[in-house]
């Protein structure tokens, strides 16, 4: 049993050493496109310097006619302020659902009581996080977390001497990466064609209701 337990968990380290490596390799992935949107960004909506020929003569063949800013005297001085628009950032799926809104776990279980390989001898170790979702009921908002089972089969460790990890398969969502459910969704496309109630209406409802998404994402 000790032995078993060891493999368990020495299983569970290289799955979180697997993870974690791939969370760096999208950090980095993100910090590179973050440059590239920059470097164009700058590139499309960035000054541009108009190149003048300085062997080219200045009109009527005096320099610094119209060069040269004309002074008065009388001229007031003015102080120029230089406004820098800064953007805000896109809220993160954190910042747009309300912590406040009810929570429902929903737990996906193995669909038979054997392994893929046909044994019956094996163990539920734990769960994972899959996705969350925002679902609608009549009158009010709540966060669906769906979760699968992961487990291990003792008669395949065995035959084999190796430890085999199992998890169940979670039905696919509406969309991908997105909080929207199929039961939210039909909601905004009722209240939209059947109802004639604009997006931006619903966008404001959705808000006071904890779910804080744009229009754009609702259309």
């Amino acid at each position: 049993m000790a032995k078993h337990v060891k493999n368990i968990e020495a299983e569970l380290i290289r799955q979180n050493t697997e993870l974690k490596q791939e969370v760096h390799e999208l950090k980095q992935t993100i910090l590179l496109l973050e440059e590239q949107v920059a470097f164009l960004t700058k590139k499309i909506y960035g000054q541009s310097s108009e190149r003048i020929n300085s062997d080219q003569l200045s009109l009527f063949g005096q320099s610094g006619v119209f060069t040269e800013p004309e002074q008065t005297g009388n001229q007031s001085e003015e102080t120029y302020q230089v406004i820098t628009k800064i953007r805000s950032k896109k809220k993160t799926r954190k910042q747009t659902i309300s912590p406040d809104l009810p929570v429902q776990d929903v737990l996906i279980p193995f669909d038979a009581s054997q392994c893929p390989h046909g044994h019956s001898d094996w163990l539920i170790v734990g769960k994972k996080f899959v996705r969350q979702e925002v679902c609608y009921e009549p009158g009010r908002l709540y966060v669906k977390r769906i979760y699968i089972e992961t487990g291990t089969c003792s008669e395949c460790e065995r035959q084999t001497g190796l430890t085999y990890m199992f998890q169940s398969q979670a039905p696919h969502g509406l969309l991908a990466h997105s909080p929207l459910s199929a039961s939210l969704a039909a909601h905004v496309i009722s209240d939209k064609f059947l109802l004639d109630l604009p997006l931006y209406r619903q966008q404001r409802a959705l808000k006071q209701g904890g779910f804080n998404v744009s229009e754009g994402d609702l259309s």
